[in-house]
C-alpha cells in the first residue's frame, strides 16, 4: 500500500470525509518533503507532529530518533506506522475541535491548520504546497469501504443462506 492509500485508509476509518482525507495526504507530502524526509522514513511520522506537552495521544511512541532534527524545544513525535501517524493527526484536529463539515478546500484547509497553531510558516507558503498537492489528488479514486459495510454484507450472507436452506430443506427438518 502506498504512502497516499495508507494515510486516506487511516482517515476514513476515523471517519474523516473525502475531501479532508486527500487535504490530509496533501499535508503530509508539504510536511515531509514528498516522504523523502528523515523523520518520515525512521519515525513514521507522515504529519510532522511534535510529541505534545498537554494533550494526550496514544499514538505517539516517543521522541523522534532524529532529536537534532527537531525545530524548537519539543521534538518530533515517533510512530510506529504511518496509520497511528494519521490517527494522531485525526487525534489533534477532534482536540483542538475542528469541524472536518466547514473544510471543503485547500484554503479553508490551511487556514484552519494556521488558526490552531499547526505550523509556524506563512499562510500563502502553506497553502500554495497544499495546493500543489492536492491539485494531484482531486481526480484520484482510492478505494475505501467503511469496515462495518463488510460485516453486513457477510452477516446478510448467511442469514439469506440460512434462509434458504431453511426452505429447500423444510420437510426435511420436520
Amino acid at each position: 500500500m502506498t504512502s497516499e492509500e495508507t494515510i486516506y485508509k487511516s482517515a476514513r476509518e476515523e471517519m474523516v470525509p473525502d475531501t479532508v482525507a486527500k487535504l490530509m495526504i496533501a499535508q503530509s507530502q508539504q510536511e515531509t518533503g514528498n516522504f523523502t524526509s528523515a523523520v518520515f522514513k525512521d519515525d513514521n511520522n507522515g504529519f510532522g507532529m511534535k510529541v505534545p506537552s498537554i494533550r494526550k495521544d496514544p499514538y505517539i511512541k516517543g521522541p523522534s530518533v532524529h532529536a537534532n532534527l527537531s525545530e524548537g524545544k519539543t521534538p518530533y513525535a515517533h510512530y510506529d506506522n504511518l496509520a497511528d501517524s494519521t490517527k494522531s493527526l485525526v487525534n489533534w484536529m477532534r482536540y483542538n475541535k475542528i469541524k472536518w463539515s466547514d473544510i471543503d478546500t485547500p484554503e479553508k484547509y490551511a487556514t484552519v491548520l494556521k488558526s490552531k497553531g499547526y505550523y509556524g510558516d506563512a499562510l500563502s507558503n502553506y497553502l500554495y504546497n497544499i495546493s500543489r498537492y492536492y491539485d494531484k489528488l482531486k481526480g484520484v479514486v482510492f478505494r475505501y469501504s467503511k469496515p462495518i459495510a463488510w460485516v453486513a454484507a457477510v452477516a446478510s450472507f448467511f442469514i439469506v443462506g440460512y434462509g434458504i436452506f431453511i426452505i429447500t430443506n423444510r420437510k426435511k427438518l420436520k
